[in-house]
């Protein structure tokens, strides 16, 4: 019984959120399908027809030819199967029955289907003759033989076939659940004939699961099958389940009566913080109970100047803005930015007083400490990082690009998906001393996760847009998905996509491990671009990404300007506006990014602020106005002015304009930094603090619509990421042409040893030399079966090819009506007519014996560790010189220098021999020098 598990290549989500190590059925037992017919096998919309059932194996009814390799051969069947392996060959092989099975694919005798199994694997250079062999089942008259063969070599007579794979696979939409909602689950195997799924302990059968999905958190759904030929598959999924949160719910306009501001004002926000490229002030995050946190600065309101005190957590009741809990957590820190998790919640932060000191924190609902763990901690202008920064490094040891010596801490988004925690920020780092003594330092974004315990970090990028003047950073129930505007590398938005578990093959040699997320990023969304001088100063801002049922959004804004570019020159564009891209997203398409559409919904002149966020099933944006325009490339700001107010719009997803632009009446800006977030029931939340008297203040917009719908009824397929081994420094080896052309044993080329059609190795050493001679007819019906007995002696002296001199007509095969001559290479004349017989005349025919020689010759080593199955079922004992069991195993001086060859691989394959025959004692042996000479004579008498 096989059994195919998909178990997780990282830490689990949590405690609770893994499949079993060793699954058990638990004394169930499939349910009997007395009425399980094969079934058509339907792969990509393309029907390949009812399978064939060799041995245990469901084939594919579908025969391609052998790529010429050297190095592996890559499976190219169609999704759901693969080649064969020498294991599988030597299994069909050992049966006289599949014989006629494997004809039954379009093969014919003389054909050969090989295994993906490379017979020397540590044979690589194209020079070298066994770098292109494979194990392969040659198709004999009415027998089946494993041999290594020449891929190379073997021309028209080799193929591959597919055998179907023992796995499970669950249709499943690659979303989180939502808290409440129905799903179905869907087996897409074809020819399973019973079922059993396990979820949470109840067990229930037949190809499909419903269930409704009202466990917060992790569950493992696991599922056994049964296929056509008995074997058992197995496979696990754990579904994640969150409550959604957002609306659909119709949104017809937005007024200044429509925003609610409360005002905190016991709590004071430190808004001047050390940072060259923006400000944050306060920053939110929804919970799932419908409520949310703050994260801010408090000010010491004693202080005759801005003083900050102390980071503050607060716990905020959605439902009249009053404050639950109040988490003082004990650092005098800048608040950057803050997520809700299963446990309660994880802030990102940067010290009060050491601008180069970032770190992030996790804490229990109860408020206690979870983690804490150090970003970056080297001090003023470092040139080198201390043991506690955040590192990774590649395959040699070396520290990653960009992590050199991290310092300066700029800005920094969180988001929590799957039990991992994203953190994407922005520092200086140092690369090294120019030639003129001067310091080498940039800055630029990093992207990290971790698990809940702030360990088992890994990362997607270590140096990414730069500068990284703002980011955004959501989870959309599959990916994280992050923004980034750059000042020069691009002069646009980045955006990437990173699904949490998918690792690449990327080494980091300190750890011994695989810990580089995949990702798939897009730099041009934007018509134009956003001029930026590659020094902190940019024409435009972006107001953040957000996500709708069908549709990804990014807003934002740029004017028109003309500026100093970096490293010279100018940089422009000529594009005022308040804007929006949406696009759709998938991994399976191509190409990922799709349906890309822009929108001028404003001018963008005097903006210095901007944010926006789904509202309902339209688009919230809000911006900063003044009406004294910052000078070129100045549109970011580190601080309040008193001359700046906020301007709220709604427009649609086609880039209507459905509220025009109001001015809000109250004393607040718009967050620079922090994002608006969306409560459970759809509405808009921020926090900012008043321009004077710098009290924190909540603002929300009202419920959308009428009715809370929730769009989202995704189901998400934990399709967990099994890390393969880093690739070879060569290619795949498919199809490949050697820059030297290989040679044979005896030295010859592909040129001289062309007309071998075996292109065979055999430690036997049956080699082919010109043309094989037959001299009675030979008919055949169905798999040519001979008429006379075929008889060696100690090897076949053949020539290279069948010489054939009348006509060749055959049933189930080919069956030519006009003469077919060949000399060397089997040459035909006229056309090959099918009919119902295989009459050859003088093509193929033996008498009593295939007349051989005392010595076999080869020109390909044919390396058979051949499991033959003749009809009387004689077969000899093993030599442990050969790689062959056959009838016959005398050898000859030439037979033994081949297997003297150092790549020479001696297989053994026990075959049991007849009833009442001891194959150590068998005398048949000696007696064949004296029959090989009756028959010489015999022959030599039937031709005069």
């Amino acid at each position: 019984l096989l059994f195919v598990m998909f178990l997780l290549a990282k830490p689990s989500l949590s405690e609770t959120c893994t499949c079993p190590v060793s699954p058990s059925l638990e004394g169930e037992e499939f349910q009997a399908n007395p009425s399980f017919e094969l079934e058509d096998e339907v792969v990509n919309d393309v029907n390949y027809g009812k399978p064939i059932q060799i041995e245990n194996f469901l084939i594919l009814n579908l025969v391609d030819s052998v790529p010429q390799s050297r190095l592996s051969m890559s499976n190219k069947c169609p999704e759901g199967f693969e080649y064969l392996t020498k294991e599988d060959l030597v299994s069909i092989a050992t049966n006289t029955d599949n014989h006629a099975k494997l004809l039954g694919l379009s093969l014919k005798s003389g054909d050969y289907v090989f295994s993906s199994t490379k017979s020397f694997p540590d044979k690589t250079k194209g020079s070298d003759y066994y770098a292109w062999m494979f194990e392969a089942i040659r198709i004999r008259t009415s027998t089946l033989s494993v041999s290594s063969t020449s891929t190379y070599f073997i021309g028209a007579k080799g193929y591959v076939i597919c055998k179907a794979q023992m796995q499970v696979d669950i249709e499943l939409n690659d979303f989180d659940h939502n808290f409440g909602h129905t799903y179905k689950l869907s087996l897409i195997n074809n020819n399973i004939k019973s079922v059993i799924w396990n979820l949470n302990g109840e067990k229930s059968h037949g190809h499909e699961l419903l269930y409704k999905d009202d466990k917060l958190g992790c569950t493992a759904v696991q599922v056994w099958v049964l296929n056509a030929v008995e074997e058992i598959g197995y496979n696990c999924e754990v579904l994640y389940t969150i409550k959604a949160k957002g609306s659909d719910g119709v949104v017809d306009s937005i007024s200044d009566d429509d925003v609610t501001a409360t005002v905190l004002d016991e709590h004071i926000v430190s808004t001047q913080i050390h940072v060259f490229f923006n400000r944050v002030n306060s920053a939110v995050a929804p919970r799932e109970d419908g409520n949310f946190f703050v994260f801010f600065t408090e000010k010491d309101p004693m202080a005759s100047v801005a003083k900050p005190e102390e980071a503050k957590v607060l716990l905020i009741n959605a439902s009249d803005m009053n404050v639950l809990k109040t988490y003082s957590l004990g650092d005098k820190a800048y608040a950057m930015d803050v997520c809700s998790t299963d446990f309660g919640f994880v802030v990102y932060a940067k010290s009060v007083d050491d601008n180069n000191y970032s770190w992030l924190a996790g804490y229990n609902e109860d408020g206690s400490e979870r983690f804490k763990r150090t970003i970056m901690n080297n001090g003023d202008l470092p040139t080198s990082f201390k043991a506690d920064q955040l590192a990774f490094y590649d395959k040699n040891s070396e520290i990653l690009n960009g992590m050199e010596a991290m310092f300066s801490n700029q800005n920094g988004k969180l988001a929590y998906g799957r039990g991992r925690i994203a953190l994407i920020f922005a520092h200086y780092n140092f690369f090294e001393y120019n030639t003129d003594g001067d310091r080498e330092d940039h800055t630029g974004d990093i992207f990290v996760t971790f698990d809940e315990n702030g360990e088992n970090e890994d990362y997607a990028w270590t140096w990414g847009t730069s500068h990284s003047m703002y980011q955004s950073l959501i989870y959309d129930g599959q990916y994280f998905v992050a923004a980034s505007l750059g000042d020069v590398y691009p002069e646009s938005i980045r955006v990437c996509y990173v699904r949490p578990y998918d690792y690449s093959t990327n080494l980091d040699a300190v750890r011994n491990d695989y810990v580089n997320l995949n990702k798939e990023c897009k730099e041009d969304f934007i018509p134009g671009k956003i001029p930026g001088n590659g020094g902190g100063d940019t024409c435009g801002l972006m107001g953040g990404i957000t996500t709708f049922q069908d549709y990804y959004v990014l807003v934002y804004s740029r004017k028109a300007c003309s500026i100093g570019a970096y490293g010279g020159g100018t940089t422009s564009d000529g594009n005022s506006e308040i804007g929006f891209t949406k696009w759709k997203y998938s991994e399976d398409s191509e190409p990922k990014f799709s349906a890309i559409s822009n929108f001028n919904v404003g001018n963008g002149e005097n903006v210095i602020g901007i944010r926006s966020q789904k509202y309902g099933d339209k688009l919230l944006i809000i911006q900063s106005v003044t009406d004294f325009p910052a000078a070129e490339g100045k549109t970011n700001k580190k601080y309040y002015t008193q001359s700046e107010y906020m301007r709220i719009m709604l427009v649609d997803l086609d880039g209507k304009v459905i509220s025009d632009q109001f001015d809000y009446s109250g004393p607040f800006s718009v967050p620079v930094s922090a994002d608006l977030r969306v409560l459970v029931d759809g509405r808009v939340v921020w926090s900012v603090a008043d321009r004077v008297t710098k009290e924190l203040t909540i603002m929300n917009t009202p419920v959308p619509g009428s009715e809370w719908v929730d769009p989202y009824s995704y189901t998400y397929d934990h399709t967990h990421h099994s890390i393969p081994p880093p690739a070879e420094a060569e290619s795949d080896g498919d199809e490949e042409t050697p820059t030297e052309e290989p040679t044979d044993i005896e030295g010859n080329t592909e040129a001289q040893a062309e007309d071998d059609t075996d292109a065979e190795t055999t430690t036997d050493a049956e080699t082919t030399t010109d043309a094989e001679t037959t001299t009675d007819t030979e008919t055949t019906t169905d798999a040519e079966t001979t008429t006379d007995a075929e008889t060696t002696t100690d090897a076949e002296t053949t020539t290279d090819a069948e010489t054939t001199t009348d006509a060749e007509t055959t049933t189930d095969a080919e069956t030519t009506t006009d003469t077919e001559t060949t000399t060397d290479a089997e040459t035909t004349t006229d056309t090959e007519t099918t009919t119902d017989t295989e009459t050859t005349t003088d093509a193929e025919t033996t008498t009593d014996a295939e007349t051989t020689t005392d010595a076999e010759t080869t020109t390909e080593p044919e390396t058979e560790e051949v499991v033959e199955i003749t009809d009387d079922n004689q077969v000899e004992e093993d030599s442990p010189e050969t790689t062959e069991t056959s009838i016959d195993n005398t050898f000859t001086e030439a037979s033994n220098r081949n297997n003297e060859e150092e790549d020479t691989v001696i297989h053994d394959i026990n075959i049991t021999p007849k009833d009442n025959e001891d194959p150590d004692n068998d005398d048949s042996a000696k007696y064949l020098p004296g029959l090989t000479s009756f028959c010489l004579l015999l022959l030599v008498l039937l031709y005069n």
